[in-house]
C-alpha cells in the first residue's frame, strides 16, 4: 500500500473511533494524517470509499493473522478455533471504531450497498469453508442452515464482549463454540431433517465477492506493480457489469494477474473455485 493511502486509513481510524463518522470531516483526516488534502482525494472519492478501504486493510490483516497462526493447527478444529481467536483478539483491539461502526448511521449508497453485500459474502464463505473442513461431504445438504447458526452463535458472542468484555473467558470461548458449532454439525447430520434453507442465498452467488477478493489480494503487491494490476481489476469489473459477461474473459483476466508471485498461489486458488 502506498504510504500516504497507509498514513490517511491509519489516522481516519483514530478519528471516526474517538469523533464518529459524521463528526471526522476530511480537512481533520488529512491534518492528522500530515498530508495535502488533495491527496485524499487521489486515493478516495468520498468518506464512504475510505470506509470500504478500512475494511480491506483490517481484512487483510486478520488473513495474515489467521494464515500465520493456523501453521501450528494439527486439524480443521484447531484451524477453526485459531482463526476464532484471531478475530474475537482483533475485535477487542478495536473496539472503539466498531462501536462507532455499529452506532452511527453511515448513508448507504449503491456503492456502500454494493461493499455491505461483499462483507457478508466474505463472512459466510468464510463460515462455509470452515464448516466444510470441519465435517466435509456429509454437511453439505445441510451447510446453510448450520453457517446461519454459526453466524448467529459467533455474532451474539462478539456483542457480549462488546458491551462487557470482562464477562466472558476470551482463553475459553474460541474452543468452546468450536466445539458447540461440531455438536450442531453431528446433530443435523444425525439427524436428517429437511432444512429451511432450500437453495443456496443468491447474494452468495453474486460475483462481486470475486472483486471484493481481488481487490485485497492486490493490497498486497509491490507497490509499482499495483496500478498495472488495477487495471485488471477494473477490467474485470467491466466485464461482471454487462448483461451476460463472458466467463472466458474473466478467467483470461484473472490468469493476467497469476504473473504476480505474490498473489499468484490465492488467483490460482480462486479460479479452481470459480470451476467448481
Amino acid at each position: 500500500m502506498q504510504e500516504k493511502k497507509r498514513m490517511i486509513i491509519e489516522a481516519s481510524i483514530d478519528l471516526f473511533a474517538e469523533r464518529g463518522f459524521h463528526e471526522t470531516s476530511v480537512q481533520q483526516i488529512v491534518d492528522e494524517a500530515q498530508v495535502a488534502k488533495g491527496s485524499f482525494y487521489n486515493y478516495f472519492t468520498s468518506k464512504n470509499d475510505l470506509l470500504r478501504a478500512i475494511y480491506d486493510y483490517y481484512y487483510t490483516q486478520i488473513e495474515e493473522a489467521m494464515a500465520e497462526e493456523t501453521r501450528q493447527a494439527s486439524n480443521a478444529m484447531d484451524s477453526f478455533t485459531y482463526q476464532l481467536d484471531v478475530v474475537f483478539h482483533f475485535l477487542l483491539s478495536h473496539k472503539a471504531l466498531i462501536q462507532m461502526v455499529l452506532k452511527e448511521q453511515v448513508p448507504i449508497d449503491r456503492d456502500m450497498e454494493w461493499f455491505m453485500t461483499e462483507v457478508k459474502q466474505q463472512h459466510y464463505y468464510w463460515l462455509e469453508q470452515n464448516i466444510q473442513a470441519i465435517q466435509g461431504e456429509a454437511i453439505k445438504p445441510y451447510l446453510y442452515d448450520v453457517v446461519v447458526m454459526t453466524d448467529g452463535l459467533i455474532h451474539s458472542y462478539m456483542n457480549w464482549l462488546l458491551i462487557d468484555e470482562n464477562a466472558i473467558d476470551l482463553n475459553q470461548l474460541p474452543h468452546y463454540l468450536t466445539k458447540r458449532i461440531y455438536k450442531i454439525c453431528q446433530d443435523v447430520i444425525s439427524e436428517g431433517e429437511p432444512t429451511p434453507i432450500k437453495q443456496t442465498p443468491q447474494f452468495l452467488t453474486d460475483e462481486s465477492l470475486l472483486v471484493a477478493t481481488v481487490r485485497q489480494y492486490i493490497l498486497n503487491l509491490d507497490p509499482k506493480d499495483r496500478p498495472e494490476a488495477s487495471r485488471v481489476l477494473t477490467a474485470i469489473e467491466n466485464e461482471l457489469n454487462k448483461p451476460e459477461p463472458e466467463s472466458v474473459v474473466i478467467d483470461s483476466l484473472l490468469i493476467n494477474l497469476e504473473q504476480y508471485d505474490a498473489i499468484r498461489d490465492d488467483i490460482q486458488e480462486l479460479r479452481e473455485k470459480r470451476k467448481g
